[in-house]
């Protein structure tokens, strides 16, 4: 295969841009998004991005996986593997959202990263049909992260309570 080697190495380093302006523009216009782990605000000055499964695990920085966390949530996450039962529908609801912002504020084409998983029309899917697709391209690379070792579930506890 042309390139293998490439594909069985890791990326040096992330390439956090794309996301970067994909959120901000979303929460700068969205100022009520709270963290799906925490229930914290989100702000564009506590921003941080979190790979929800982890970049260690899968070495890429597609949107379908990174979501907006306050800095001190995303390092207590670090490399842990989330609940999917605990935290799965919030990712997933945010996820949407954002999409769906992008897409009435007139931006026709979708960033690249989701075109692989969502073939159908996003314009008219619902929340409910995103889920199901995202659901099921999700679980099987978090059961293979968690085969692989990777510590779960992660599920915040705050310690200032």
């Amino acid at each position: 295969m042309i390139g293998l080697s490439e594909k069985l190495q890791k990326p040096a380093e992330r390439d956090l841009k794309s996301a970067n302006r994909f959120w901000k523009g979303y929460i700068a216009e969205n100022p009520n998004v709270t963290c799906i782990y925490s229930g914290q605000h989100i702000t564009l000055q506590n921003l941080s991005l979190d790979h929800f499964l982890p970049w260690s695990y899968v070495a890429h920085d597609q949107l379908w996986n990174i979501i907006p966390t306050p800095k001190n949530i995303n390092s207590a996450k670090n490399d842990q593997l989330p609940s999917l039962e605990t935290y799965f529908e919030g990712f997933a609801t945010l996820q949407y959202r954002a999409i769906q912002f992008y897409l009435k504020k007139g931006n026709q084409q979708l960033p690249e990263d989701y075109n692989y998983f969502f073939r159908e029309n996003l314009h008219e899917m619902s929340l409910e049909t995103f889920q199901d697709v995202l659901r099921k391209q999700i679980t099987p690379q978090w059961q293979t992260a968690q085969n692989l070792g990777f510590p779960y579930p992660f599920i915040y506890v705050n310690v200032d309570e």
